[in-house]
């Protein structure tokens, strides 16, 4: 059976067929060794920029009256931003340096999400053109959800250990905080989501047309052969092609429920193989096909799938 690969299913060791690469799907081709080498070096610049910024503004306690170190933000001093000898950022105020300490982490953690979802993609042959777009914006959204978690945190509306003034703020939370945001851009924005449900819950959700999951969901139009008789089944295995609109890697097409080996052949069709170990029965029989899920689905996420289609058993 072909298998796909999540970002978040990154695991060292793990084996995975490699789907073919005339295979990838209707939603872009493969991305060339020049496009993946130029997203990478960009990633690679972003991510070293953010923590140059990062290290050279981080705060450091300066002496009180008493002679010994103050551990308060407010009697802390962030550096500027040097680079190449020209002064890049400078922070004025304890307030602002908290600020750019969650933009910057949240870039370097989206950064780690990206490379290893880029990581994974080109070590199994599966990296489309298409997903360059979503490499390119992937540290500026990291970032400014770095800084959203911050806001939202300070104003109270996530419980939290830390006060709402900024001398109770230690600056390592931050930077953990806006990291980890970054990374886990999947489940930030879902706690997102659930703060604004909680504060502007209303009576009835509105569902939109045309919603994004959706475009994961294939459509099986057309299987060959239409039925399929007991006595064919019990002579061996029987071969059923499948026209889907939707096709990528890693799908999977079952029988009623029972899985099936599949193949892909092209953009748009599916080679499946109906074990004679199958038991079946004369009647209908449901035909189901499952996209993987989307790359940026959380980890255990479960894939797409098709609406059922009857096979007469005769």
């Amino acid at each position: 059976m072909t298998t796909g690969l999540s970002d978040d299913a990154v695991g060292a060791g793990s084996k995975v067929k490699q789907a073919p690469t005339s295979a990838l799907g209707p939603r872009g081709r493969a991305a060339s060794f020049g496009l993946t080498f130029a997203i990478t070096v960009y990633l690679v610049l972003v991510a070293v920029f953010a923590c140059t910024a990062l290290i050279a503004i981080f705060p450091s306690a300066v002496a009180v009256a008493n002679g010994e170190a103050a551990p308060i933000p407010s009697h802390c001093v962030y550096g500027p931003f040097v680079l190449g000898g020209c002064t890049i950022l400078t922070v004025h105020s304890p307030d602002q340096g908290l600020l750019l300490l969650a933009l910057f982490a949240g870039v370097l953690g989206s950064f780690m999400h990206a490379a290893q979802s880029i990581g994974s993609y080109v070590g199994n042959r599966q990296l489309q053109s298409s997903r360059v777009l979503w490499y390119a914006l992937r540290p500026m959204t990291g970032g400014i959800l770095g800084l959203l978690f911050y806001f939202i945190i300070r104003a109270g509306l996530i419980p939290s250990s830390a006060s709402t003034t900024t001398d109770a703020v230690s600056p390592y939370g931050v930077v953990a905080f806006g990291a980890l945001a970054g990374w886990f851009s999947k489940r930030a924005t879902d706690k997102l989501a659930e703060v604004f449900e909680t504060l502007f819950r209303t009576a009835k959700d509105v569902e939109y047309k045309d919603k994004l999951s959706n475009l994961n969901k294939p459509r099986i139009l057309d299987v060959v052969p239409k039925g399929i008789s007991l006595a064919s089944h019990n002579a061996g295995d029987v071969n059923i092609t499948l026209t889907v609109d939707s096709v990528l890697p890693g799908v999977s097409a079952t029988l009623d429920g029972r899985l099936m080996t599949t193949r892909i052949v092209d953009a748009t069709h599916l080679s499946c193989v109906l074990p004679q170990s199958f038991a079946l029965t004369a009647g209908k029989a449901r035909l189901v096909v499952v996209n993987p899920p989307l790359p940026t689905a959380p980890q255990g996420a479960k894939g797409d799938a098709s609406d059922p289609v009857e096979l007469d058993i005769q």
